[in-house]
Formats: structure tokens, C-alpha cells, sequence
């Protein structure tokens, strides 16, 4: 837009401007300066001002405009002459020098202080009306800085002139805004600016709305987060709609458009907000409020949707309505002023069932163990009627020092992260409160944990409680009543075994409300091959609603897996001790494993809780696999054996035939890592051996041999019925013998089964095929339906 430069001659005549200037008459769509002398308080002063004047305001001699004063901030102060494009820096001077045309008559005066007084202003007003056309009924101040700050005062102190004003980084705080509560406000400031504090605008606003009667127009004001003190720029241009605080005012329309919707003589009916009503309220009062400076005539409430109601109080401002049913109605609200102007205004109204409050979940109580420090905790919040519904979460209690992190991406869900954990209890809750006020509450607990710096390795593994180790079992938890110590209570009065056990309140009732846990030292299972067991005495002593769980982690406590089932399969009262034995599936070669036991109290008391005694783990050896053995009289039978308990060597025994025969036990020991058994004790056919570990581990492990007992073989004492040919030989051989052959079996000199010969022709001689076996000695049994027999074969 083009810049146009007319400069006025000073004159003496107050109020009065002066005529003469380089360009003749007044230039459309720019800027034009001018300075002129008004008269104020027996002074006489220069007050340059920039005039912009619509395009179309040449064309209509007779039309008149509305106005918009634009009022600068402090530094734009000037002489009025030499100073006066300091107005142009900023604000709505520079939007229309950088070419934006706008429907009103803009005059952008300067002020020699920087502030501007009310009266200053009203003399500059009067001046305009004297040689402006402008409409009377719509005159609009904005102003920025201490230009926003006289926006305030003078609509303070003249509110019968104003139609609207838009303060922009203003102040209004320490002024009596209810004598302006007929005039249209909606102010706009930076939420970090460190000049005026953005509480400069809230507060008029926040005051308006509390003036009584209530303003007519619902007085707005936007913040925005983040810009300083400049939030005019993005004001002026609408850059900042979408970027304001959505916990004020919205910036949902062009500020000039918003204040040309405003007159000083137009007649306006506000039937108010919206409306929500919630049984057990049935009654209902709805006050309209009306701007009129012609006064009102008459008053017309009307229903026009929703089940048909009487109405009392129709011809007055205040609609009353009793006994509403639950639905959905619409009231209308027509208002005449003494000129016949005539305006309307709805409402609608929602009368529903009472209100429930949303629903929240923070999930489980959780329990990390260091050097985890952080969690996530995913709440979940859904309100019953779909309201909109405002969340937040709070620490309520454990070390101040940790970091919380909120992560709302849905509007039913929240996320909350928080770091920097130390050992310790924490509580944190969710708060979920709907657009009525109807708040829940859920709270969830967390563990910090510090785990024993004592690893157990050895095991078999035996806790009995007399005493607290450096790999002691700590408790954790929400009210927790957990103590070491001797059972004093009234059913849970002694230990299993000794004096001592872990006893939910040694000398009473658990706590009510109580979640809590007995945490285990972590034990290392990373050189065990069989699967460990674990064994535990309990007395349980609880609610049919109270639940017990054993439960393992294998990642500092990030997830548990239970052990078993529940614990009230005891049917929540077990009267006495308990042994409880499990064996723990996949924990072998686990190196980090915690267990813990946890109650989680749903009662209010007058049960003792639990009590947990005698803890053992252990895991029994694995044994070399064994082919089907031969055994011969008067040898002994090594069996190499791999365990994993320390006492292995103090370990007993069992062999059973396949006829549940059982061997004696002087006939089998265990040296080291491996097992010998004589030979002349074994059964013919199978025999299962079960190896148990002293006095701990109930479940052994066993494994079984199919054993062939021979009482020699070959030699003189026991001549051979049969007639092996050649022997030695070079893999084929001849078997002359007259009973039917039913099986021969090759082993070598170990016992090691290496060919079965099956399904033989009933002729003579059978022939064998050891080709595929390499050089040496073997036995060859020989089967037939009475005896078996036994001969050496050699081949080479």
C-alpha cells in the first residue's frame, strides 16, 4: 500500500484542523499524517495522528463510518511532528501500511507521554466527530502496551461511548471494570510476558463476569503460551488462532469482524449458556440478560422443542420451569425495545438422570527393583454420559525427588512416566473430573526396591527365619503389617518350626485395606539343569474377598509370574500349617530370580492374615543318559551322575524293579558325582532308580535302565550249548543251535547294547552280520524261549 506524506501548519484556533498541505484532500486506502492543536485543561499542544480512511469513504458524502481508535504502545511516544512513524511501527499502524484494508475510519494518534488519559482521549474523540463522518453508534477502541491499558480506562470512564474494545497486552487490574460491564471486552495477551503479566488482562475478566448485574456480552480473553510482550502482531493478522491457551477464551474470529457485530444502539438478547441440569434438581431458572439504550418494551419466553412444560414468568427477563422430565428442550426468548426494534435469542436445555462420575483405573499396584528407577503407568478414564473430562495426576506420597512426565495422547487415556526413583514407597493418583464438577479418584501404589546384596548360589536352599542374614526377605507395601518374629496372635501362635516366622501382625489382625508383599533375596539359578523346586509351610487365616499369591520375576520386577494357584484353595482358612511345593517350570538357568508373597487385603480386618515358614529350594541332578545295559554277576555298575545339589554325596536312594521290587540299599552308593551298583542285586528287565536329597527335596529325580542280568560269560564253568563259527571272524558268522532262537543281542565290553538280531529264520545255522561294527571283543546273548545265554565274539 502506498505511503502519502501531508504535513499540517500549527494553528492557534483550538480544535480546529488546519486545511492547507502539499496534497489537497484526503488520500483513500493509506495513511495519511497529520498534526493538529486541541485545547485541554487551558493547554495548548501539538497531537499528530495518522488518519486511514476506507476506500469507499469518498463515494457516499452523506454515509457514516464506524470508528476504530488505535492507541500505541509507549514506545511509539512522539512529538506528533518529527516522531510520528514511530506509529507505523507496531500494531495496526503497520498492518494497514503493509497494505491491509479494513472497514473502518482508523485513527492512530501519538501521544507525547506514552499513556494516554481518558480525558486526552475523549478531546481527540470530539475532534474526529467534528471532521470525520462517523457513526456515533460505533466507535472501537484497541490499543497495545499502555495503549491497551487506556483501551481499559477509557472504556471505564466513558462506557456510554464505547461499542467494543480489544486490549492487547494490556492492563485492567486495578480498575473499577463494573461500570463497563455493558461494553463488549475481549482482551488478548502472552502468558511469559515479563512486562505486563498476562494476569494484567485475565483479571478485569475474571471480574466482569463476577459484576452484577452480569455483563450482557460474555467478556473474552485469549492467552496465548509463549511470545512476550508482543501478542498484537499475531492478533492483528489472525496468525495466532490455533495457538492460544485452550484453557481460555478461544481465538475463533477476526478481532475487526468480532467488534463490528457491537452498537451502541442495537438492541441484543442473551439467553445465556447452554444448560445441563441433573435429577435430583428439577426446577430451573433462566435469566436472559439485555443490552438496550432504548429501553425494552416487552419481554416473550416460548418453548419450541422437547416435551411440552409449563412456563411461568414468560413475560419477564428470568424464565422459571418446574418439574422438568429427563430430555432435551430448546427456549426461545423475543425482547422489544420502545423503538419496536425486536431481538431473539435460544437456549437449550438437558435435564438428565443424576450425574455419574467418570470411571478410573490406574491399574495394578507395581513393584520395581534397582537399578530400574523409572515406570510407566497407564491409567484409563471414560466418563459414562461421553462428557469432555479433564485429567491430572499427582504424587501423593514418597521421595519428592522423582520426575513425573504426563503423556495424554488420547482422551481416555494417560500416561504417566516418572524417573529418578529411590528405594521407597510412592502413591500416586489419577483425577479425572467431568464438565459438571463430578470427580473420582484412583490411586496406585508403587515398590522401590533395593534388592539383598547377597546373591544365593548354593542350594540346597533352607530359610527357617531363626535369624535375619545378610540375604534376608524384607516386606513391602501398602499398610504393611509384616514383622519377623514370634506368632503371638490368637490362631497363628507358634511357627512351623522353631521360634520364629514371618507373620502378617505377629501379635493381631492384618490392616485393613492392607496390599502387601515378603520379598526374597535374589538367587542365581544359572547353574542348575533341572528345573528347581520350592517348598514353604503356610497358615492362612483370611476373608473369602482377601487373596494370597506367590509370584517370580526374572526382570527387577517388571513383570510376575504366579506360582501355582492361588493360596486360598485353602478356602482362606487353613487352621494350622500348611506345606506348599511347586516346582518352578523354566527358572533353571536363570541367573536373577526374586520370588515374593503377597496379601491383598479387600476386608476390613478381624482375620489374623498369614504366615510363611521354612523355606526351601533346591534342585535335584540330571543323570547321564544310559543305553539298554548289560550287567554281569560280580561286577559293578559305575553310573556317571551330574547334580546339582551341594550335598549330593549325602543323598539317599531307591531302586524298583518294573515288578515294584525294590533293591536293598547296601547294594547301590554315590561317590562324588557318580553312583555305583552291584550287579548281582539287579533285576532282570527294568529297573528305576530315584535319587533324593537329605531331609529337603520331597520330589527326586530318577531315571530308569533296562537291564540284562547275565551270571557269566563263557569260560569252562558254563560250556556253550551253542556253535559259533569262525570265532574270531571277520563279520559273518555261523549260530548252530537246535531250540528256536528268539532274540540275539550284540553289547560291547562296557554293557552297551550295539545290534539287536530279530525276527531270525527258524533254520540252522543262523547267520549274524557284525560287518558294520568295528574290530574287537563283544558279548553275544543268545535268546531262546527258556534261558538266555551269553558268548564272547571276537572279530578282526
Amino acid at each position: 500500500m502506498r505511503f502519502q506524506l501531508l504535513l499540517k501548519k500549527r494553528s492557534a484556533m483550538f480544535a480546529i484542523f488546519l486545511a492547507w498541505s502539499w496534497c489537497a484532500g484526503y488520500a483513500q486506502g493509506v495513511l495519511t499524517p497529520h498534526a493538529k492543536e486541541y485545547y485541554v485543561e487551558g493547554k495548548s499542544s501539538i497531537f499528530g495522528y495518522y488518519e486511514y480512511l476506507p476506500p469507499n469513504y469518498s463515494i457516499d458524502s452523506t454515509a457514516k463510518f464506524p470508528l476504530l481508535l488505535y492507541l500505541s504502545g509507549l514506545d511509539a511516544q512522539g512529538d506528533g511532528v518529527n516522531d510520528l512513524d514511530l506509529v507505523l511501527e507496531r500494531g495496526v499502524g503497520k498492518l494497514i501500511n503493509e497494505g491491509t484494508d479494513l472497514p473502518f475510519l482508523v485513527m492512530a494518534p501519538q501521544s507525547w507521554s506514552g499513556w494516554w488519559e481518558s480525558s486526552n482521549v475523549d478531546a481527540y474523540l470530539d475532534f474526529i466527530f467534528d471532521n470525520y463522518r462517523v457513526d456515533p453508534h460505533r466507535v472501537y477502541i484497541t490499543g497495545i502496551s499502555s495503549g491497551g491499558v487506556g483501551a481499559f480506562t477509557y472504556a471505564v470512564d466513558f462506557p456510554e461511548k464505547i461499542a467494543a474494545i480489544v486490549p492487547v497486552a494490556g492492563r485492567g487490574d486495578n480498575l473499577d471494570v463494573c461500570t463497563m460491564s455493558d461494553v463488549p471486552v475481549w482482551a488478548f495477551h502472552n502468558a511469559d510476558d515479563t512486562v505486563f503479566t498476562y494476569r494484567f488482562s485475565t483479571i478485569p475478566i475474571e471480574t466482569l463476569n463476577q459484576c452484577i448485574p452480569t455483563p450482557a456480552y460474555q467478556p473474552k480473553v485469549t492467552i496465548y503460551p509463549q511470545g512476550g510482550h508482543d501478542a498484537w502482531t499475531k492478533t492483528y493478522d489472525g496468525s495466532g488462532m490455533g495457538t492460544e491457551d485452550s484453557s481460555y477464551d478461544a481465538f475463533d474470529m477476526d478481532v475487526f469482524e468480532w467488534m463490528q457485530q457491537f452498537a451502541k444502539d442495537t438492541l441484543i438478547v442473551d439467553a445465556g449458556k447452554d444448560q445441563v441440569v441433573f435429577r435430583p434438581q428439577t426446577d430451573l431458572k433462566i435469566d436472559a440478560q439485555v443490552a438496550s439504550h432504548n429501553g425494552v418494551h416487552t419481554y416473550a419466553w416460548t418453548q419450541l422443542e422437547g416435551e411440552e412444560i409449563a412456563l411461568d414468568n414468560q413475560e419477564t427477563s428470568t424464565l422459571s420451569v418446574q418439574d422438568i422430565p429427563v430430555g432435551k428442550y430448546v427456549f426461545s426468548i423475543t425482547v422489544q425495545d420502545n423503538y419496536g426494534r425486536i431481538a431473539t435469542d435460544t437456549i437449550q436445555v438437558d435435564a438428565r438422570p443424576p450425574n455419574e462420575p467418570p470411571v478410573v483405573n490406574t491399574g495394578e499396584d507395581q513393584t520395581i527393583i534397582l537399578p530400574v528407577d523409572s515406570i510407566t503407568f497407564l491409567g484409563t478414564v471414560s466418563d459414562p454420559e461421553n462428557d469432555a473430562i479433564s485429567l491430572a495426576w499427582e504424587q501423593e506420597s514418597g521421595s519428592e525427588e522423582v520426575v513425573l512426565q504426563l503423556d495424554s495422547t488420547q482422551s481416555d487415556t494417560t500416561k504417566l512416566i516418572v524417573t529418578n526413583l529411590q528405594p521407597g514407597e510412592y502413591t500416586f493418583k489419577l483425577v479425572a473430573s467431568d464438565k459438571y464438577d463430578s470427580t473420582s479418584i484412583d490411586t496406585v501404589h508403587l515398590s522401590v526396591i533395593s534388592p539383598s546384596p547377597e546373591v544365593v548360589l548354593r542350594f540346597p536352599y533352607v530359610e527357617s527365619f531363626e535369624q535375619t542374614t545378610e540375604a534376608a526377605w524384607e516386606s513391602y507395601g501398602v499398610n504393611s503389617s509384616w514383622e519377623q518374629g514370634a506368632p503371638e496372635g490368637m490362631i497363628i501362635n507358634t511357627a512351623s518350626d522353631g521360634q520364629q516366622a514371618w507373620v502378617t501382625n505377629l501379635d493381631g489382625n492384618h490392616q485393613a485395606h492392607e496390599s502387601s508383599f515378603l520379598l526374597s533375596p535374589v538367587f542365581d539359578f544359572s547353574a542348575l539343569k533341572n528345573d528347581p523346586t520350592i517348598t514353604y509351610d503356610l497358615w492362612q487365616h483370611t476373608a473369602p474377598e482377601d487373596q494370597v499369591q506367590l509370584s517370580y520375576t526374572t526382570d527387577q520386577g517388571a513383570t510376575w509370574q504366579p506360582v501355582g494357584q492361588s493360596a486360598n484353595i485353602l478356602g482362606n482358612s487353613s487352621q494350622k500349617w500348611v506345606n506348599m511345593t511347586h516346582t518352578l517350570e523354566g527358572l533353571a538357568g536363570q541367573k536373577s530370580v526374586l520370588f515374593r508373597l503377597e496379601l491383598e487385603v479387600k476386608s476390613v480386618g478381624g482375620n489374623e492374615g498369614i504366615a510363611v515358614d521354612n523355606v526351601i529350594i533346591c534342585s535335584m541332578g540330571n543323570v547321564v543318559a544310559m543305553p539298554d545295559t548289560l550287567v554281569v554277576e560280580g561286577e559293578t555298575l559305575i553310573l556317571p551322575l551330574a547334580v546339582d545339589n551341594d550335598d549330593v554325596a549325602e543323598a539317599t536312594y531307591q531302586a524298583t524293579s518294573s515288578n515294584q521290587e525294590v533293591l536293598p540299599d547296601e547294594n547301590i552308593s554315590i561317590q562324588g558325582n557318580v553312583m555305583e551298583i552291584r550287579a548281582s542285586s539287579l533285576f532282570e528287565g527294568q529297573t528305576e532308580i530315584t535319587i533324593y536329597s537329605p531331609d529337603y527335596c520331597v520330589n527326586g529325580t530318577s531315571f530308569t535302565l533296562n537291564i540284562a542280568r547275565v551270571t557269566a560269560i563263557g569260560g569252562p564253568e558254563r560250556p556253550s550249548k551253542e556253535i559259533l563259527y569262525p570265532n574270531p571272524g571277520t563279520g559273518h558268522y555261523q549260530l548252530n543251535i537246535k531250540a528256536p532262537l528268539v532274540e540275539a543281542r550284540l553289547y560291547n565290553l562296557e554293557g552297551q547294547l550295539l545290534k539287536k538280531f530279530t525276527n531270525l529264520q527258524r533254520v540252522t545255522p543262523y547267520l549274524l552280520d557284525i560287518s558294520d561294527q568295528p574290530d574287537g571283543i563283544f558279548y553275544l546273548q543268545i535268546r531262546t524261549p527258556k534261558e538266555a545265554r551269553v558268548h564272547k565274539l571276537i572279530k578282526h
